[in-house]
C-alpha cells in the first residue's frame, strides 16, 4: 500500500463500536492505524495505549464530530484548506482527528505529536507528519509556527501546573492571529444515580492521588484568561445523556466509559479504591451501572466542551 488514502477509504472500528457508529462516520474517514507498542504509561498518563484504547479514540472522535457537527469550533473554515496552512494536534494519540481532517483538507499541512507512538507511521496521507515527543520537554517547534493548534482529552492526565505549561507552549508555537482549541469533557453529577456517583467519585479520587483535578476541564476558559498572549476566548458546549435515554450518542459514550473502566489496568485501580474483587468490580460496571442507566428517570448528564481563543498580534 502507498502513503496516501483514497478519497473513499473508511476507518474500521472492528470490535465493540462499529455497529453503533454508522450515523457518525462518513466515507472520507481514514483506515485503521498500525499496531501499538505493548508498553503502557499508567504511572505517567493513566490511560492505556492498546488496541481497545485505540478503538475508544476512534469512536470518541466520530461521535464528538457528530454532536458538534464539525471537526473544530474555531472560525478557521475559510482558511484551513489554503496552501501552507499548518495545523498541530498535541497529544494526538492514534491520530484519528488528524487522519480524518487530512483526507478532507488536502492543501493543509498537518502535524501530530504524542509521547506514545501509536499513530500510523507508514500508511497515512502525505500531508501528515507524526512526531514522537513529550510536550513537557517543550514543543519541538519554533515560535509562531502554526495557524491552528488543537489538544483534547487531557482532563484525566494534566495537573494544574501542567495545564498552564502546556497551554503556554501551545500559545508560543501558534502564529499571531492564529487559533488554539482545547476539547474536553466533564460532569457535575447532575442526574447521576448512586452507582454512577460511586464510580465517578472513585475515578476522581484516583486522579487526585496523582495531583489531577478533573474539574479543571470545566473552567479552562479561566486558565486561558489568566495567560498572556490570547484574546477572543470562547466556549462551545454540548450535553449528552449517558445510556439509552441519551439516544445513540448516549449509548456510545456509556459503552466507551464502561469499556475503559473494565480494562485490566482500570479494574486494578477501581477494585482497590472500591474495596472489591476485580470480578465484583467488573460486574458493577457491566450490570449494575448499565441497569441503572436503563431506568426511565436516568438522565445522567455528561458535558463536552471546546474552548477556543485567538493569539494576539503584538506587531
Amino acid at each position: 500500500m502507498g502513503n496516501y488514502y483514497s478519497h473513499n477509504s473508511t476507518i474500521k472500528i472492528k470490535r465493540k463500536y462499529s455497529h453503533k457508529l454508522n450515523e457518525f462516520t462518513d466515507s472520507r474517514s481514514p483506515t485503521e492505524p498500525t499496531e501499538p507498542h505493548e508498553e503502557n504509561l499508567l504511572q505517567k498518563y493513566y490511560l492505556p495505549n492498546n488496541n481497545e484504547d485505540i478503538d475508544r479514540q476512534h469512536a470518541h472522535h466520530f461521535v464528538k464530530r457528530y454532536l458538534f457537527q464539525g471537526y473544530f469550533s474555531s472560525p478557521i473554515e475559510k482558511k484551513i484548506n489554503q496552501e501552507g496552512f499548518k495545523v498541530l494536534d498535541v497529544g494526538c494519540g492514534a491520530g484519528t482527528w488528524l487522519l480524518d481532517l487530512a483526507n478532507k483538507y488536502r492543501n493543509t499541512d498537518f502535524f501530530g505529536l504524542d509521547i506514545k507512538p501509536i499513530f500510523p507511521n507508514e500508511i497515512k496521507p502525505g500531508n501528515i507528519k507524526f512526531i514522537e515527543a513529550d510536550i513537557f520537554n517543550g514543543l519541538p517547534f519554533p515560535d509562531n509556527e502554526f495557524d491552528f493548534v488543537h489538544m483534547e482529552s487531557m482532563h484525566l492526565i494534566f495537573t494544574l501546573d501542567q495545564w498552564i505549561y502546556a497551554i503556554s507552549e501551545i500559545i508560543r508555537v501558534t502564529k499571531p492571529e492564529g487559533y488554539i482549541e482545547l476539547s474536553e469533557a466533564y460532569t457535575n453529577f447532575k442526574g447521576y444515580g448512586p452507582i454512577r456517583i460511586k464510580i465517578i467519585e472513585a475515578l476522581n479520587k484516583a486522579c487526585l492521588q496523582r495531583g489531577v483535578d478533573v474539574n479543571l476541564a470545566s473552567r479552562l476558559d479561566n486558565i486561558l484568561q489568566s495567560l498572556q498572549g490570547v484574546t477572543n476566548i470562547n466556549r462551545d458546549e454540548r450535553t449528552v445523556i449517558l445510556g439509552p435515554n441519551g439516544g445513540q450518542p448516549g449509548i456510545v459514550f456509556q459503552d466507551l466509559f464502561i469499556n475503559f473502566c473494565t480494562s485490566d489496568l482500570s479494574l486494578e485501580i477501581f477494585s482497590s479504591l472500591l474495596n472489591m474483587t476485580k470480578d465484583t468490580c467488573k460486574d458493577l460496571f457491566l450490570n449494575d451501572l448499565k441497569n441503572e442507566s436503563k431506568q426511565s428517570k436516568a438522565v445522567s448528564e455528561y458535558y463536552l466542551v471546546r474552548y477556543w481563543a485567538q493569539k494576539i498580534n503584538n506587531n
